[in-house]
């Protein structure tokens, strides 16, 4: 069984991320869960490393989309790792700060600077909150609704994996060149 499994699906490296960021961002499994069934497939070492992975790529694709949100407006800022510091803000030829916004966010990365606060993403505080509880009738979709002024971006990024489209085909007619005659109960 297990060799059918890893010659369809093969390792969490060749596979489509969608799926394990699917995972993570359901609040009933997070990264927990699937760092316990990438450990339960792949033994412990792998699985933690696997698992490791899967944050990483997510915390990237999170980064990216914060990009999208917040790149292209007027008066907005766009939030990277070191590239934008107070010397920044001070040192600009325009006015030293355009709007209130854009002094409390010099604020901020000062604080941020001198220690005086740790940044974290809306995908940290995400991850670091308990999982939901595993009832039948958990509705995902209006999980995220509720939560969405505490996780904006995070809602984009969730609303986009869980749309990704999944079609499903017959093994057996996979590589098959003769025609196939559909009815209407293969769309159920």
């Amino acid at each position: 069984m297990r060799v059918k499994f890893h010659k369809y699906w093969g390792t969490p490296i060749e596979m489509n991320k969608s799926i394990f960021h699917a995972i993570v961002l359901d609040p009933r499994n997070k990264l927990g869960f699937l760092e316990f069934l990438l450990m339960k497939v792949y033994g412990k070492d792998k699985g933690m490393q696997y698992g490791k992975m899967v944050y990483f790529e997510l915390k990237m694709l999170f980064v990216e989309y914060k990009r999208m949100v917040f790149g292209g407006g007027k008066g907005q800022t766009i939030v990277q790792e070191g590239s934008y510091s107070v010397s920044d803000a001070l040192n600009e030829s325009e006015p030293k700060y355009k709007s209130k916004q854009h002094l409390k966010f010099a604020y901020k990365r000062f604080k941020i600077e001198n220690g005086h606060m740790s940044e974290k993403t809306e995908l940290d505080k995400y991850l670091e909150e308990d999982v939901e509880g595993d009832n039948d009738d958990f509705d995902l979709l209006g999980w995220w609704k509720l939560n969405a002024s505490r996780f904006s971006i995070l809602l984009v990024v969730t609303r986009n994996v869980l749309a990704f489209s999944v079609s499903t085909i017959a093994f057996e007619s996979t590589f098959s060149t003769r025609g196939r005659v559909l009815d209407g109960l293969d769309d159920l």
